[in-house]
Order: C-alpha cells, then sequence, then structure tokens
C-alpha cells in the first residue's frame, strides 16, 4: 500500500482562462507529471537532511528519553527522522497521464506526518512554495514545448 499524497493542480485567479487555454497545448501530460514526480521526490528526500516540513519549519526534536534508548543501541544520528534511513529511501512517486502521486510504502510514515501515537508530527510530504514554483516553472515548460 502507498501512504502518500496526491498532488492537485488547479487554476486560481484571473489566469484561469488563459492557462485553462495555454494548458490544451501540452500534448501529453504524463511526461510532465513524472518530471513533476521527480522533483517532488527529491524536495521530499531533502526535508530529511534539513529536518524541516514543506513550510520551513523545524521538526520537533526527539524526546530525551528516545534519544538515550538509541544511543544504547547505537543506532542515533543527529537527523531526526533518520535512524537508517529507510523512510527517507522508501519516498517515491507514481505518474500516470492524470495525475501524480507522493508518498512512502512504509507504515509509519503515516504516524509521523500526521503526529499519531506518541510522535509529534513532523510532516514530510506536502508542497512547499519552492515546489510550487518549480511545478509552474515544469508546466510551462511542457505548455512552451
Amino acid at each position: 500500500e502507498f501512504y502518500g499524497m496526491s498532488v492537485k493542480i488547479t487554476l486560481s485567479g484571473n489566469g484561469i482562462l488563459k492557462l485553462t487555454e495555454e494548458i490544451k497545448r501540452v500534448k501529453k501530460f504524463e511526461p510532465m507529471l513524472k518530471e513533476i514526480g521527480q522533483s517532488l521526490e527529491s524536495s521530499t528526500k531533502l526535508r530529511f537532511r534539513d529536518g524541516v516540513d514543506p513550510e520551513g519549519k523545524k521538526w520537533v526534536p526527539r524526546s530525551p528519553a528516545y534519544a538515550r534508548q538509541l544511543a544504547r543501541q547505537g543506532r542515533l544520528t543527529n537527523r531526526v527522522l533518520v535512524i537508517d534511513g529507510s523512510l527517507q529511501k522508501s519516498i517515491s512517486y507514481n505518474a500516470d497521464a492524470k495525475r501524480v502521486n507522493i508518498g512512502t510504502d512504509k507504515f509509519y510514515g503515516e504516524y509521523h506526518q500526521k503526529g499519531m501515537g506518541n510522535n509529534p508530527k513532523r510532516a514530510f510530504l506536502g508542497i512547499s512554495q519552492k515546489d510550487e514554483e518549480e511545478i509552474e516553472r515544469i508546466v510551462q515548460k511542457h505548455i512552451e514545448g
């Protein structure tokens, strides 16, 4: 099962009609959506390096008790949500001609994303401002291309 999110590109504001007409010029959506998926996969994985959510807010640090437990096990790292890297490595995307989805197949990703159980919310999936700008660039490239 894929625990993830769907990226939905919506048109808003006064540019709707212009962009709606322009997007009709995109011949094949799948290559565009795959490029968007690759970009989102990359930016999501970078959040694990930086320890931030899509809005750029730092993740809540590990509790001192959990840090001590990891240290006793020889598994303590200096990055939150990264012990062996399996959650970060599991981030992937699926794209077809209609949509792109990005997420993880690790069930516990949802606990961190939403803040469930004893886990504080440490969102890693989502669209940052930089992601929005990159999506717009990719869409424009495919409109013009």
